[in-house]
């Protein structure tokens, strides 16, 4: 299953497209609360133009799809900050936010990213470069926030 973010006051018309067409799709906004999903509940996550800064807040927002996503599942990206010439730092910290998760850019076509989440998270003690806080093991990533 898919899940896809859009701005709620500018990109309605994307989600109605993508439910028009049998596809399922939420309309959600990123905050700081988990959102209504167990973890590991999606195979892809998809932001479309969505303009989420997901490295702010100690990456709080990415953290997020990343709980939401299953392992070996995708993160796509397209616009905005992928290669902007005006969000050349908010590209560079999402690559390397993507990196400490160790998550796997497959590709980069024009304005889309997209990346790997890996099967295990073996690594990611090891390769912490955005000095991420690992969450306690006693942390229930099905409970909200």
């Amino acid at each position: 299953m898919t899940l896809s973010f859009a701005p709620r006051d500018s990109h309605k018309s994307q989600i109605q497209f993508a439910l028009e067409r049998g596809i399922p799709a939420f309309l959600l906004m990123l905050g700081t609360r988990r959102l209504p999903f167990p973890a590991q509940s999606f195979d892809f996550v998809h932001c479309s133009r969505c303009l989420i800064p997901f490295t702010t807040y100690n990456g709080t927002y990415l953290i997020e799809v990343d709980r939401l996503l299953r392992p070996g599942g995708y993160i796509i990206i397209s616009g905005p900050p992928v290669r902007w010439k005006k969000q050349e730092k908010e590209w560079g910290e999402l690559q390397a936010m993507a990196r400490a998760l160790c998550y796997e850019l497959i590709t980069v076509d024009g304005n889309t990213a997209i990346w790997k989440k890996p099967a295990v998270a073996s690594c990611l003690p090891n390769q912490n470069e955005f000095g991420l806080d690992l969450c306690s093991t006693n942390d229930d990533p099905d409970e909200a926030w």
